[in-house]
């Protein structure tokens, strides 16, 4: 008999626009979605009435610079998650 080895286990994300996001999500090829600003896929419309559903894991939020004068884009976590797929190095 072979010797079973312990492997850590990951879950599947995605990073992209709201298309990409939805259709992996619906064949469960990912756990969680990180639904990207980005509106040149699929318009505008159709992204705002993905992110009403509520069924991505991260919203990345549109530019802003009000972090000390740096430009950047804000993540919203889903309510109520414990987990978004993020881990910790083990030290």
């Amino acid at each position: 008999m072979q010797e079973q080895k312990n492997y850590a286990t990951y879950d599947v994300g995605v990073y992209g626009p709201w298309q990409v996001c939805d259709r992996l999500s619906k064949l469960h090829l990912v756990k969680y979605t990180w639904l990207s600003q980005s509106t040149d896929w699929g318009g505008k419309q159709d992204r705002e009435k993905y992110v009403k559903q509520n069924t991505w894991t991260i919203l990345q939020g549109y530019p802003k610079e009000d972090l000390c004068g740096v430009d950047h884009d804000p993540n919203e976590i889903q309510k109520g998650l414990t987990s978004f797929g993020q881990f910790m190095v083990p030290y």
